[in-house]
């Protein structure tokens, strides 16, 4: 069998533990940084929309739980089938930051959508708005891994990647309770959902300053 030549495997090097190495690394690097702040808002954004769109679509929409419950799964749909297209654009621009900075608007313009969801609305159309939640809010996994890739030192890949992931499940982690204290102030799950057009503009702007960051090199 043929070996694989990665450039971050080194057979004979010295094995060290640094358990926490990734994740200073990732915040002394600036384009890193704000990439990575940027992911905890995309992974916040994608645990609210898929821990609470089913008690949102029974509680002020109208909707039965059966069909409450597609709605997700519509969403995750979403995500899957477009994660390829969206690396496929980012090859064809030359750019993953660029592809980003796409997925960020969308997930504003739809978020802006959900929060104005009336149950008048076709269910059609509420099944393509949530086709494009997904496409959005959980279709940006493999670009800002690819991205943080590319950012990475040389022979430094592989820890980058854990501490990328730190910064991930860090929005997965405080999305959904900070959702919870938004709709404890607000007191509608529409309202609250505003907090995923909040942290899309958010995004928006750590991305423009890794952009930035990234150019000026």
């Amino acid at each position: 069998q043929q070996e694989l030549h990665l450039p971050d495997r080194q057979p004979a090097g010295e094995v060290r533990t640094e358990p926490f190495g990734g994740v200073p690394l990732v915040w002394r690097l600036e384009a890193l940084r704000w990439v990575c702040l940027a992911a905890v808002l995309f992974s916040g954004i994608q645990r609210i929309l898929l821990s609470f769109t089913v008690i949102y679509l029974v509680a002020e929409a109208g909707y039965g739980l059966v069909e409450a419950g597609i709605m997700p799964s519509m969403a995750q749909i979403g995500g899957s089938v477009t994660r390829i297209p969206w690396g496929w654009l980012a090859d064809r621009l030359k750019s993953g930051l660029a592809v980003l900075t796409i997925l960020c608007a969308l997930m504003i313009v739809s978020s802006i959508a959900l929060v104005l969801l009336d149950p008048s609305w076709p269910r059609p159309l509420v099944y393509v708005l949530f086709f494009v939640l997904g496409a959005g809010c959980l279709g940006w996994n493999g670009i800002v891994h690819a991205e943080c890739a590319r950012l990475s030192p040389p022979g430094a890949i592989s820890l980058v990647a854990g501490g990328t992931s730190f910064f991930i499940f860090g929005g997965v982690m405080f999305g959904p309770p900070i959702f919870a204290l938004a709709y404890g102030a607000i007191g509608t799950y529409g309202g609250s959902f505003s907090l995923m057009v909040v942290a899309g503009a958010a995004s928006l702007g750590l991305l423009s300053l890794a952009h930035r960051r990234d150019a000026g090199k």
